[in-house]
Order: structure tokens, then C-alpha cells, then sequence
């Protein structure tokens, strides 16, 4: 049985730019193709990707309130999780809490 990539989880607030850094990073797109893809995320997006040499399983997880109530009422979304980036828009200091 082969192992699988290691999971890797984009988390945050809606409009924080979690799929912008997966896609400007893990995918290497242009300021252009950044720019173009602009449409919020719903529910989980999952991307099997090659980043610096090994394969991941990336899980960019939708930032509106309804999305976030879903993972936390189902924990097993994080299981064999080896990473995760939480993001965070330092401009918008009003949702901070």
C-alpha cells in the first residue's frame, strides 16, 4: 500500500486571499491569472499538487461563517492533517477576535 501525500489545510475568514496564496505559490500562477480568479471558495476545494519536490493533498476550506460552523461541527475534515496555514487579512484589524 502506498503512503499517501501529506495533507496539507488552507483555513481562515472569508476574502483573507487562502486560495490566492495556494494558487500564486503551490500552483505558480501570474499577477494576471491571480487577478482572474477572484470567485470565492465554497465548501472545501481539494488539489492534489507537487510543491518543492513531494506531492501534497491541499484542502482550501471556504472562509464564510456557514462553511467554517460545518468543519467545526465535523472534526474529522482535520484528521491526517500534517499542516495547516491559517490565514489572516492584517488590513481588516476588525475581525481579528
Amino acid at each position: 500500500m502506498s503512503e499517501q501525500p501529506p495533507k496539507l489545510i488552507f483555513a481562515g475568514l472569508d476574502k483573507a486571499g487562502k486560495t490566492t496564496i495556494y494558487n500564486a505559490t503551490m500552483e505558480e500562477m501570474t499577477e494576471q491569472e491571480l487577478m482572474q480568479n477572484q470567485n470565492p471558495t465554497r465548501g472545501i476545494e481539494r488539489h492534489s499538487t507537487d510543491f518543492l519536490d513531494r506531492d501534497f493533498s491541499v484542502w482550501d476550506l471556504g472562509g464564510q461563517q456557514n462553511y467554517r460552523d460545518m468543519y467545526l461541527s465535523k472534526p474529522e475534515v482535520f484528521n491526517l492533517t500534517k499542516a495547516m496555514i491559517f490565514v489572516v487579512d492584517i488590513q481588516d484589524t476588525d475581525r481579528f477576535n
